[in-house]
């Protein structure tokens, strides 16, 4: 098993924006630890900020989100076997800031990164359903620019991490197939 600088050992990253059905893929993953970094970020900001959703944590200033960020990643690095559940990146009002910043990413070993998407349309109509959380209202233009920008992302974790990246498509009616691809990526990495 490799570790770095004796931190996390054996993480497979799952990234995607809202709606993409990142959560619902991992669903299908049985007998692996799932942890979710915006569960750990609300647990810390709400404590330090005040925050009472997910969605509130990207509306906090950078410095605080940046300082959340730095808190979780100290968690994340005593963690190990894990699959962890997070967004390629964030849109603030000052911008995109990413997901899996470097100061995160040098304290991990990161084995897979794996990068779920589906059809722009499809995530505005999962968007538009999703009443449980507050989602921004964003045309099918600008939901292809997120697509694009975390590929672009993806493409700068997989090499400041010096692990494999992975696109998975969760379009409607696949997610059988959207599964099967990331067990099979779960296994080439864990298989014993």
């Amino acid at each position: 098993m490799k570790t770095y600088n004796g931190l996390g050992e054996n993480m497979i990253i799952i990234l995607g924006i809202p709606g993409v059905g990142k959560t619902s893929v991992l669903t299908g993953v049985k007998d692996c630890k799932l942890v979710n970094y915006g569960t750990l970020m609300l647990e810390i900001a709400s404590k330090e900020y005040g925050i009472t959703s997910r969605d509130q944590i990207r509306k906090l200033s950078i410095a605080k989100q940046k300082a959340v960020q730095k808190k979780v990643a100290g968690q994340l690095s005593q963690m190990s076997r894990v699959l962890l559940d997070t967004h390629c990146m964030i849109r603030t009002p000052s911008g995109y800031l990413p997901g899996l910043p470097y100061s995160l990413l040098k304290g991990l070993t990161v084995e897979a990164l794996v990068l779920v998407i589906a059809k722009p349309e499809e995530i505005q109509a999962r968007r538009a359903k999703d009443a449980a959380r507050e989602r921004d209202s964003l045309s099918v233009d600008d939901i292809r620019a997120e697509i694009d920008m975390c590929l672009n992302y993806l493409a700068a974790y997989s090499t400041l991490a010096g692990a494999p990246a992975k696109v998975v498509m969760n379009n409607d009616g696949r997610l059988e197939s959207a599964v099967a691809e990331l067990k099979a990526v779960v296994a080439g990495v864990w298989q014993e």
